[in-house]
């Protein structure tokens, strides 16, 4: 993975996203609140755009990439992953408990 900083009003949401559970609007306010305070501490998972351009694909961090946005925050660091990357184990990983 590359690690860079993107607008992240550029990035565009994944609809294949495993997790589709909304946030509540107090955890977002919280989060949004330590983005300003801190920025985005740990950088969303980006995959480039299938369709062509410089755009990217958030694979994980859409709250983060959100709440960026909600902070004005005018760049955010990301980590492109590469075509190898293995997305679709990440994602299966990143919703099973942690206990698992």
């Amino acid at each position: 993975m590359e690690l860079m900083t993107v607008d992240p009003r550029s990035l565009k949401d994944n609809p294949d996203r495993a997790r589709q559970s909304k946030s509540s609007p107090q955890s977002d306010a919280l989060l949004c609140a330590s983005i300003k305070a801190i920025g985005v501490v740990q950088p969303p998972v980006v995959k480039p755009d299938p369709d062509g351009g410089n755009s990217y694909i958030i694979v994980f961090g859409h709250r983060r990439a959100a709440q960026a946005v909600a902070a004005d925050i005018a760049e955010i660091a990301v980590l492109v992953a590469e075509p190898s990357d293995d997305l679709g184990a990440m994602q299966s990983r990143k919703t099973l408990p942690a206990s698992c």
